[in-house]
């Protein structure tokens, strides 16, 4: 519906939830010299949302030591957005990740 809606998603892969059962991905390379962006688009209700926001932040620290290029972006507004980036504010990543809150 998004890309039918905005368009140019045309290199957006989703990233679904993976269980015990999945294959793991395969490697594609060195992506450590590509740039790498991931977005979570979702509402952000009291408790994070429960959506993953935190343990993505959590992660992220992480996720950037292996690939320095990689951009978090969080979008989508609510109640607990100030929740969201004080975590943001007291990772290491901080610089890495954006809150977008709600885009029109």
């Amino acid at each position: 519906r998004a890309e039918s809606l905005h368009g140019g998603f045309a290199r957006a892969r989703p990233c679904w939830l993976g269980t015990e059962t999945d294959d793991l991905p395969t490697d594609s390379g060195d992506v450590a010299s590509r740039a790498s962006n991931v977005l979570l688009l979702g509402r952000i209700d009291p408790g994070g949302g429960e959506k993953g926001h935190r343990e993505l932040i959590d992660c992220w620290p992480t996720v950037v030591r292996e690939v320095p290029n990689a951009q978090l972006s969080f979008a989508g507004g609510g109640p607990a957005e100030s929740l969201v980036r004080d975590w943001v504010a007291k990772s290491p990543a901080r610089d890495r990740i954006e809150v977008l809150c709600f885009v029109p």
